[in-house]
């Protein structure tokens, strides 16, 4: 049995990156390649990166958190699709 596949180091980085600095979504934005060269994400998982299919960083072993997180920092309009409070009511409720 193979184990699942994992994306780069380079690649979970420049999401974390991504994540904290508004400055580098910019510069993600303007030119990605340089911001991958920058990271040195290999160039199958850029192509994930540039794909329109939302399974697409999934397909290249991307966390589902850091994919979340990449949602948020790069598309503004997903901080209002995307909530916890339902989550977070059912923990108080125990």
């Amino acid at each position: 049995m193979s184990a699942p596949k994992t994306a780069s180091y380079a690649t979970h980085k420049l999401i974390q990156a991504l994540a904290r600095s508004p400055e580098l979504v910019q510069r993600y934005r303007a030119r990605a390649d340089a911001v991958f060269d920058e990271f040195s994400v290999p160039p199958a998982e850029r192509e994930a990166f540039r794909s329109t299919a939302p399974g697409a960083l999934s397909q290249i072993g991307v966390h589902p958190i850091l994919q979340i997180q990449y949602l948020l920092a790069t598309d503004p309009a997903m901080r209002s699709r995307l909530s916890v409070t339902a989550y977070l009511d059912r923990i108080k409720r125990g």
